[in-house]
């Protein structure tokens, strides 16, 4: 009996899965875990049985010429770990049309080539990595590979999805790195990590160049090399924490609010309750989407913080979480009002192939107003209606809707 199911169907692609090297993992974990290895096997047998089948196929090569986008650090034999140099290719077209959100990130992953090369690096190659971890723009390169390149993708539920792999022989880089000012300063004036985070964050740095400063042991002190996905969550973390220091300084709204956006395919809904900032997410995985092939029923990943913090560093949720809250901080900042916001992420079966984290800030910052409401049970019941939850699963995990039931009771 074939063991490949198709996940996402597009124009220019199909996604397809091999379940059988994850038979016989609990999905009840697979939800939590997200390819973090808790079960132990390492690489993720979900996310690396993942496969791309674009139309007309993928050429292999031995040589490319694009633009960098930057550098990826393995974790999972740290610090000996490989290194992937992602490239954009040349013919890559920006100005393609696609039918939906989805269909235009496989196409640019399509033309995404990532050189690998492992710890011991030559100093040539080593100096042309340094240009492009410190330049705020992409730079110019030509890579050789010392083989045929394979189409095999990464995915991550941390990191951005990058493809096209092959060992990597040579590399020339063009032109000079584009470095901020507040780079230069953080150096000059010798800051640690956090606070130098915080710099870029505040300068206006995207999160994909702060993360990869931070992960080649460009930004801040102590400046060593760490897996790309530590630090992606450790900028998700700090960016966060220090928008909710501001956050808390904005006045309380005066009624409960409800957010939603629809991206890359899957739902965000946020309620913004008329109380002093808490934070709450909940992840609802429907039956046959990634984590949950072969469930009958919905799964549910709960993750809750007070006004004073997170107590147990946001295992359940990981980076998705520090991404959640940092776009959840964004969106009460656009609306310069302090609130205790409940977000309910919804990803479709469809639509579950993580691209990383980062997507899950963008649904929660790009979130509309649909309405406000004097009463929370009416905006409860309103949030649950429109997506299709029934209330009472979200209200038995609830936090913030238990504080309701306990402040009502007294």
């Amino acid at each position: 009996m074939p063991s490949k199911m198709t996940l996402e169907e597009h124009n220019n692609c199909k996604v397809l899965l091999d379940t059988k090297p994850s038979k016989g993992i609990s999905k009840n974990k697979c939800v939590i875990c997200k390819g973090r290895s808790m079960c132990g096997i390492s690489p993720c047998p979900i996310l690396s049985s993942i496969e791309l089948d674009f139309k007309g196929g993928n050429e292999s090569k031995n040589e490319f010429h694009g633009k960098s986008t930057g550098l990826n650090i393995g974790w999972e034999k740290y610090p000996n770990d490989t290194i992937y140099m992602s490239m954009l290719s040349e013919d890559y077209d920006p100005k393609a049309v696609f039918e939906n959100e989805r269909e235009s990130v496989y196409y640019k992953l399509s033309k995404i080539f990532s050189p690998f090369i492992g710890s011991n690096i030559p100093q040539g190659i080593q100096e042309e990595f340094k240009k492009i971890a410190i330049s705020r723009t992409p730079l110019k390169v030509d890579v050789n590979l010392s083989g045929m390149s394979s189409d095999k993708f990464f995915f991550s539920s941390v990191e951005r999805a990058f493809g096209n792999i092959g060992p990597l022989y040579d590399l020339n880089v063009y032109g000079d790195p584009d470095i901020p000012l507040f780079l230069i300063e953080i150096m000059e004036q010798g800051l640690e990590y956090e606070q130098a985070i915080a710099r870029a964050y505040e300068d206006g740095a995207e999160i994909e160049y702060i993360s990869r400063l931070l992960a080649t042991g460009n930004l801040g002190k102590p400046q060593r090399p760490m897996p790309s996905r530590w630090a992606k969550t450790s900028t998700y973390s700090v960016c966060s924490k220090h928008l909710i220091g501001k956050v808390k300084k904005l006045p309380v709204s005066r009624e409960t609010a409800v957010y939603q956006n629809n991206y890359l395919g899957n739902d965000y809904l946020i309620i913004g309750f008329s109380r002093p900032w808490e934070f709450e997410m909940i992840e609802r995985w429907l039956p046959n989407s990634i984590w949950t092939i072969g469930e009958e029923k919905p799964l549910y990943v709960h993750e809750h913080e007070t006004y004073n913090g997170v107590s147990d560093q946001a295992m359940r949720e990981g980076g998705s979480y520090y991404s959640g809250r940092l776009g959840t901080c964004e969106l009460l900042m656009r609306g310069k009002e302090q609130a205790a916001c409940l977000v309910m992420f919804l990803p479709s079966p469809e639509s579950s192939v993580p691209f990383g984290s980062g997507e899950i800030r963008m649904g929660i910052r790009g979130s509309t107003l649909l309405e406000r409401f004097e009463n929370d049970e009416d905006a409860i019941e309103f949030a649950c209606t429109k997506m299709q939850i029934p209330s009472k699963e979200i209200k038995k995990m609830s936090m913030l809707l238990s504080q309701n039931s306990l402040n009502k009771w007294m």
